[in-house]
């Protein structure tokens, strides 16, 4: 985005619900969602809690937290099945930005 390091946590980043966060839309979308497109528009340098979705261990907690966010996400529950060994291979990559339980 060739901003500063600065600029871009006092334009993108909010502690609004405590932890460092991207900053939202009204309705609760990420600043960087694109709903005309149903794109994000910093996908290629999307931070890795992003790419790690919908593998976060509070969706993987149960079968009701995986449905629930499932009914959000429509990419879920489609394309590439993971297998367990795979998942756990992507969190141990970035354990510090994977929301907590």
């Amino acid at each position: 985005m060739n901003l500063s390091v600065e600029v871009f946590r006092n334009s993108y980043e909010t502690r609004r619900w405590g932890p460092l966060s991207l900053k939202e839309k009204c309705g609760g979308d990420c600043i960087f969602y694109n709903r005309e497109g149903a794109r994000c528009s910093i996908y290629p340098v999307r931070p890795s809690q992003c790419s790690l979705f919908p593998f976060w261990p509070s969706i993987l907690a149960t079968k009701e937290s995986w449905d629930r966010a499932a009914t959000l996400c429509p990419g879920m529950n489609e394309g590439h099945l993971f297998t367990a060994l795979e998942i756990e291979s992507l969190l141990r990559q970035f354990p510090a930005s994977i929301p907590s339980l």
